[in-house]
């Protein structure tokens, strides 16, 4: 077995030990990943070697059930919900406290979502409703993408000083794409924060979620995530509006942008600053900057994104 392969196993197998120790013991696996064995080739394998441990510490848990669902991996705490992946590769919101508002608001964003998947492409943009039920806090929703996403945020953690400018590029075209379908459709998303904005790195797909803060336009905006409290725009008081959108979402690019070695070109820079002052109009935004794109870099080509830890 090459040292590869034992990384391969341990990503393969992150999320679901009891998978992985079906079929092997701790003391093959400790046999074929100890240092002592590597040593001799000039290779440390202390980190792996303790990595295989934990996942063994884990798998000797009983895997938490959620309804029929069984829970692999915690993704992130919400304002209202933990957030897990489950065995069958979907994702489960559950309740942490019994709250009616919080049930509304998880309602809400059911309805939207029901809304959004209508069974064209842009149903792509966001999660599949696959189950909703009641549990004893209240509320939990499972949906599923149909692709392997990773947030701004957490290609922030993976690349924190941010993309080139060809990836900064593509980004900005989605997720104009996305908020022109949203607005069409006459609501506004109300938190296009690092944290909602998805990017799948295989086909340069994107999906957008968060909708317990969705809002039509107008309307007053009910929900805002605490630890973004500080994206929002002084107007963002006066409701719902594709403005805001675009400003959070201009927000939220920008921290991606112009940190590399490679830096992103100014004019993408600022293009996404002049976002921030809020055109009304996302299709012409998406417009403008698709022509941008163009002079910048000519002919669009696919350029590989590998967000592999």
């Amino acid at each position: 077995m090459e040292i590869q392969e034992l990384k391969t196993l341990i990503k393969k197998y992150r999320d679901n030990p009891w998978d992985f120790f079906k079929s092997r013991t701790i003391k093959e696996v400790s046999i074929f990943s100890h240092p002592d064995k590597w040593i001799v080739k000039g290779v440390d394998t202390s980190s792996i070697f303790a990595e295989f441990q934990s996942l063994y510490e884990k798998s000797t848990t009983i895997p938490i059930k959620v309804g029929k669902y069984t829970l692999l991996s915690h993704i992130c705490t919400g304002d209202l919900r933990e957030i897990y992946n489950t065995e069958d590769g979907a994702i489960i919101k559950v309740p942490r406290v019994k709250n009616k508002s919080a049930d509304t608001l998880i309602k809400k964003e059911e309805k939207i979502l029901k809304e959004f998947n209508d069974g064209s492409t842009y149903s792509l943009y966001f999660p599949t409703i696959i189950n909703s039920f009641s549990s004893d806090n209240g509320i939990t929703l499972v949906t599923k993408n149909t692709e392997k996403f990773f947030s701004i945020a957490q290609i922030l953690k993976i690349r924190p000083n941010g993309l080139g400018g060809r990836h900064v590029g593509w980004i900005t075209r989605r997720v104009l794409t996305v908020l022109g379908f949203v607005h069409s459709k006459g609501w506004a998303n109300c938190a296009v924060t690092p944290e909602h904005i998805l990017i799948s790195p295989t086909n340069h797909g994107a999906a957008l979620t968060g909708w317990i803060h969705g809002e039509k336009f107008g309307d007053k905006i009910k929900a805002i995530p605490v630890i973004r409290k500080d994206m929002y725009p002084e107007f963002a008081k006066n409701g719902a509006s594709p403005k805001l959108d675009i400003v959070m979402a201009a927000k939220s690019l920008l921290l991606l942008a112009s940190k590399e070695s490679t830096e992103t070109p100014k004019r993408i820079i600022n293009f996404l600053k002049g976002m921030q002052m809020g055109s009304p109009d996302v299709w012409d935004l998406e417009e403008e900057f698709s022509e941008l794109l163009k002079d910048v870099y000519g002919k669009r080509r696919f350029v590989e994104l590998n967000l592999e830890e």
